[in-house]
């Protein structure tokens, strides 16, 4: 996987790419929430273009719905696709937007996000990763040169500030095709404080953990 950075951390904060996975787990100490995007029911090997131009926990797609994704995601794009299990070599439920770009809005500010993306098996293309400060404007960090093909590569990042959108952005006719997407949920009200502590204190720790064994 080629990563171009071409924007660093804009606010003098310690923010940066996930290696892998088990990294991310361990920042988010079991508090994150992954959307797998089975939500909506498909037979196995098939897709569906629903032609939708936006995806969230409200949304009703040809009488499916609500709660087709978890609350605090909101996905915009041109053409929603879902894919289930087996096609083109999906291994699991996954969602693209038949435009080349697609935009991941995190209703409250998350610390650290990680997905696994693909493009259809037979097919390459690169990404381009653009992520965003919890006011949806302005730029952390920007990735190019992301190579994309089959089986799914994992992207993660993580910004003690928040996280507050994410677009990808692909080289061909589709965007990137994504699943098993993990972030930091909405925090049940009157918990907000304890779940931003716990957090920073997660993210403390595991910084420390990373420049000892540097």
């Amino acid at each position: 996987m080629l990563l171009i950075c071409l924007a660093g951390p804009l606010r003098g904060q310690t923010g940066g790419l996930l290696a892998d996975r088990p990294t991310l787990n361990a920042l988010l100490g079991g508090s994150g929430f992954t959307e797998t995007f089975g939500g909506y029911f498909l037979a196995p090997g098939t897709a569906l273009n629903t032609g939708a131009s936006s995806l969230d926990s409200t949304s009703i797609i040809n009488s499916q719905g609500p709660n087709l994704v978890s609350p605090g995601l909101t996905f915009t794009g041109t053409s929603l696709q879902f894919d289930a299990a087996g096609w083109y070599n999906a291994v699991s439920s996954e969602l693209l937007f038949n435009g080349n770009t697609m935009n991941i809005t995190f209703a409250s500010p998350t610390i650290a996000f990680g997905l696994d993306v693909r493009d259809f098996a037979g097919y390459s293309s690169t990404m381009t990763v653009t992520i965003y400060a919890p006011n949806d404007t302005t730029v952390l960090n920007i990735y190019s040169g992301i190579s994309l093909s089959n089986p799914a590569v994992f992207f993660g990042y993580q910004d003690p500030g928040g996280i507050g959108m994410v677009t990808l952005s692909g080289s061909g006719s589709w965007s990137p095709i994504i699943t098993n997407l993990t972030f930091v949920p909405i925090p049940e009200p009157g918990t907000d404080g304890l779940m931003a502590g716990g957090l920073a204190i997660m993210l403390a720790v595991a910084m420390r953990r990373r420049k000892s064994a540097d």
